[in-house]
């Protein structure tokens, strides 16, 4: 039983793996198709969590990187950034998200605001 559990562990990491390097490689074709980076200047830094596309003084992270430095679901990094929340850019399929912006982004408070009690 134990056996079989890290066996399942095991594929899951690899699958993890296979489809992150697909992103890399999908993400890599895309910006130098889309000419967002002056060719050639595009620098990718990975590593085991995240993926840095830097060029032009601007770096950018696929949004899947970006909602798990956040906390969230892929699909909320989206919205943000198609509202303007997040600094991002759509090529194709893929979001990129300003890792700049990810690092400065705050959440709103939830909820109503704490009451001002009268001194």
């Amino acid at each position: 039983m134990v056996m079989e559990r890290l066996e399942a562990a095991k594929r899951h990491h690899n699958n993890r793996s296979v489809r992150r390097q697909v992103a890399i490689e999908t993400a890599t074709k895309e910006l130098n198709q889309a000419n967002v980076f002056d060719p050639g200047s595009i620098v990718i830094l990975s590593t085991e969590k995240t993926t840095k596309f830097e060029g032009d003084g601007s770096s950018y992270i696929l949004s899947e990187d970006a909602a798990e430095i956040l906390g969230f679901d892929v699909s909320q990094v989206r919205r943000l950034a198609l509202r303007g929340d997040l600094d991002g850019i759509k090529i194709g399929k893929i979001w990129f998200i300003n890792s700049e912006a990810v690092n400065n982004y705050q959440r709103k408070p939830v909820g109503r605001p704490p009451l001002e009690r009268p001194s």
